[in-house]
């Protein structure tokens, strides 16, 4: 079994919800690659406005970065695609919606669906998680529109194509999500449960989201080369119910030089949403923002460019690379930057460290394209 079986198995599965109509995979790429030799690469690929020409994602994705037996090791989603589902018939991704049957979740008073004393333990999978003789009957439904996977970068057949993968022995369980309302439906959200299946501790661990931006109409030429990319940080006040709250905002983004004859005049964003790590004294803590990076695909990684290999991708991701982010002010707002000419930029949000992963324990990462 070869990488084009895993692409055939996913078929065609495009959040179409809202104003942002974005395909998804179930071996952790987002997008669809626009001009590639993919079975999925004419899916809409952040199509913004909806129904509009243009288009602001090639291919966005996990990354995750530990240190394994003393070893840095780094698993990316894109652009080494080293995360694979299995290839039976239930190894697909599941669609599914809030109030869907079995799908109720906190704060409804029913969220424990099966009376069985605890929630959402049955993931939406087919397989019944908690052995109860039921299937997929206690499982957390968010958003007008989600969808759920499941993959794991241990496959064997990932060497395949990636002969220097070293596996950290993650599952991932992705959820996607878009809304309806007009209020709420100019992004997708994705959230991360990551669990060490494997028998090594891991430590300082790094989980981050990349993205690929080139923008432009789908039908254009080049419209990877004159993007511009940057990152902000800082407190805004938004609306919850009837009062408002202050909400720190963390978000890279890009957007295109001269808009295309006025196609795209639009930003995209990759915004950091939260993170928790199992292992912090008491309830789950929260893990802050680690790191954003750009990448110019005409510089070197030195000067700015793409990583090459799983040291240059953990440094990226700890925050030790050149052109990282700076360290955060009394307030804990790390400085904007700002690319200093076009190029065809990609780009990178990380949280971390959690310090140390034990086997079977589960780790939690939220983002979202805006």
């Amino acid at each position: 079994p070869g990488l084009r079986g895993i692409l055939e198995l996913d078929g065609d599965n495009v959040h179409n919800c809202g104003n942002v109509l974005l395909h998804v995979t179930n071996f952790g790429l987002i997008g669809s690659a626009p001009g590639s030799g993919f079975t999925f690469n004419t899916s809409p690929s952040a199509q913004w406005p909806a129904g509009s020409p243009t288009e602001y994602l090639w291919v966005a994705g996990l990354w995750i970065g530990a240190e394994k037996n003393a070893e840095k090791v780094v698993t990316t989603a894109v652009f080494q695609l080293e995360f694979r589902p299995g290839l039976g018939e239930l190894d697909r991704i599941y669609r599914t919606r809030e109030l869907a049957p079995g799908g109720a979740r906190v704060p409804s008073p029913n969220a424990d669906d099966d009376r069985d004393g605890i929630q959402d333990e049955d993931r939406l999978n087919g397989v019944d998680d908690d052995l109860d003789g039921l299937i997929d009957e206690d499982f957390a439904g968010i958003s007008n529109q989600m969808f759920f996977c499941e993959y794991r970068d241990s496959d064997p057949n990932i060497k395949l194509s990636q002969p220097d993968h070293e596996p950290l022995n993650f599952l991932v369980q992705q959820s996607s999500l878009c809304w309806e309302d007009d209020l709420v439906d100019d992004f997708i959200a994705f959230n991360y449960l990551l669990v060490n299946e494997g028998f090594d501790p891991l430590i300082n661990v790094y989980v981050g989201f990349f993205a690929d931006c080139d923008i432009g109409p789908r039908e254009a030429e080049q419209v990877a080369e004159d993007d511009y990319a940057g990152f902000w940080e800082g407190v805004e006040s938004a609306q919850l119910g009837n009062s408002r709250k202050n909400v720190k905002v963390s978000i890279g983004y890009m957007w295109d030089d001269d808009t295309d004859e006025s196609l795209s005049e639009g930003y995209i964003g990759l915004m950091f949403l939260g993170a928790t790590d199992p292992n912090s004294d008491g309830a789950p803590g929260f893990v802050s923002l680690r790191n954003f990076r750009m990448f110019a695909g005409t510089a070197s990684f030195e000067q700015g460019g793409d990583p090459t290999n799983d040291e240059e991708r953990y440094a990226t991701m700890d925050g030790t690379a050149p052109k990282s982010l700076g360290p955060p002010d009394d307030e804990g707002i790390r400085p904007p930057q700002i690319a200093k000419k076009k190029d065809d930029y990609r780009m990178l949000v990380t949280a971390g460290p959690f310090e140390i992963v034990e086997p079977g324990d589960t780790l939690t990462f939220q983002a979202a394209l805006v």
